[in-house]
């Protein structure tokens, strides 16, 4: 991924999909996520405790079903517009049913900073 594509499209989203809070601009062309809800203040003296962390995501999506397609349609759009990572699709044609079910793998990025017990 390129770390610098703009992911303007979705400036100050939040959402509990993404396991915290974000905080942008964020650094790198990614949003930085606070898991405690802070907001540090980023200088030379810590920003060698600033890394990148990707959480890796799945799940199984009835295109049938409203609220599935729904969640489909919202990886799918941080996909294509450079945030997510693909890591793996896999799609599933029900003739009978005419219906679309979908695996799907993937990664959602961030910057992170480690705790000063952590380093």
């Amino acid at each position: 991924m390129d770390m610098m594509r703009p992911i303007t499209k979705f400036f100050g989203e939040q959402s509990a999909h993404h396991r915290g809070t974000l905080l942008w601009p964020g650094i790198h062309g990614l949003p930085f996520r606070s898991i405690d809800g802070t907001v540090p203040v980023i200088g030379k003296d810590n920003i060698n405790r600033v890394y990148y962390a990707g959480d890796a995501c799945h799940a199984v999506f009835d295109l049938s079903d409203d609220e599935q397609a729904q969640m489909y349609c919202w990886v799918r759009d941080r996909i294509r517009n450079g945030w997510f990572i693909l890591d793996y699709i896999e799609r599933h044609w029900d003739p009978d049913k005419r219906n679309m079910v979908i695996y799907m793998e993937w990664t959602q990025p961030y910057t992170q900073m480690y705790k000063q017990e952590q380093q």
